[in-house]
């Protein structure tokens, strides 16, 4: 049902998109990079199984996975090389001389690294550690979700209201730096509604920072360079998290398994994890061991994105402020040129 809950509400989407979103796009003659695309996906698929098979099926030590590593990064280098010399680049690199794209596209991939990576986690630090069950850890974590859409309406309405996106983007990873922070301090013996404060705070960063510093990417690009530099900051920021959930995911799992040492060597600790509601089936010391180790484990994950957010919060103190458009790039468009 969660998956096929989608389906509906796809349906919806795709009715009102088909319907509102009618506008005509200039017509131009296109050379797909067919081969920059293969090199991005084989590059981006050896560091997520990388990332995926270190620490958990494979050690970060063996060949496996520094070959697929080093494919990684092989295949980046590769990328950026035949995108100098491509006609029409996925990802053009005239885009990284611009500031505000440089340092929003570094905003988005550590967001996606330590902001989604470490809170991918907090369903199983709420079910394990704090004995709550998936229904209830789902509502406690949906309060995220509310602050999220309600930090997005307010900062559209501060932006296009003031002209200005600069302080938002600023304020959205303090916002994040503090809250994560204070997810550090929670362990086994914490109250669950203790965190929801700091989830709304959370969510209501990434609300006013996601969609601000999109709109001020797009702000500070050109016509032709709108799509790729809008997909670029979705692309990143997915990146992000695939990397954020596999590292830390990988040191999780590797603390718990310190943490629980003392266990027969032959308990698969993932699999134990997969299964959360019986955890509660266990007997009472081992349970309360699995327990403690998951809130030790969790937090390691929490401290180690702190000074990654502090990062950010520094990168966005460079970040210069344009004049905000008050017309379309199509509007601006040459004579002629949004004729289908």
């Amino acid at each position: 049902w969660i998956f096929l809950i989608n389906i509906p509400l796809g349906a919806i989407a795709a009715v009102v998109v088909q319907r509102s979103l009618v506008f005509r796009l200039p017509s131009r003659d296109h050379v797909l990079d067919i081969t920059g695309a293969a090199i991005l996906t084989l590059s981006v698929t050896a560091l997520v199984v990388g990332f995926a098979l270190g620490g958990d099926a494979q050690p970060w030590s063996s060949g496996i996975v520094i070959g697929l590593l080093f494919a990684a990064v092989l295949g980046a280098i590769s990328f950026v090389v035949w995108e100098l010399r491509s006609p029409e680049p996925i990802l053009p690199m005239r885009l990284f001389r611009n500031p505000t794209f440089r340092i929003l596209i570094f905003g988005n991939a550590v967001y996606g690294i330590a902001g989604m990576g470490a809170l991918a986690f907090f369903p199983l630090f709420f079910q394990v550690s704090l004995g709550q069950s998936p229904t209830r850890a789902g509502l406690l974590i949906s309060s995220m979700s509310v602050a999220v859409v309600i930090g997005a309406w307010l900062a559209g309405k501060i932006t296009t209201g003031t002209g200005r996106y600069r302080r938002i983007v600023q304020l959205g990873p303090a916002l994040s730096l503090v809250s994560m922070a204070a997810f550090t301090f929670l362990d086994s013996n914490s109250d669950p509604m203790s965190a929801v404060p700091w989830l709304v705070v959370f969510g209501f960063s990434m609300g006013i920072a996601f969609p601000t510093m999109t709109t001020a990417t797009q702000n500070s690009l050109d016509l032709p360079d709108l799509g790729a530099g809008t997909a670029a900051i979705n692309f990143f920021r997915t990146l992000g998290q695939t990397i954020g959930v596999g590292a830390f995911g990988a040191l999780l799992i590797g603390s718990i398994r310190r943490e629980l040492g003392k266990l027969d060597s032959s308990i698969d600790t993932a699999e134990l994890l997969s299964t959360p509601e019986d955890i509660k089936e266990l007997e009472p010391a081992l349970r309360s061991l699995i327990e403690g180790a998951v809130a030790v484990g969790t937090n390691m994950v929490f401290v180690a994105s702190v000074p990654v957010l502090a990062l950010l919060v520094v990168a966005t103190l460079f970040l210069p402020e344009l004049e905000l458009r008050t017309t379309t790039a199509l509007q601006n468009a040459p004579d002629g040129e949004s004729d289908g």
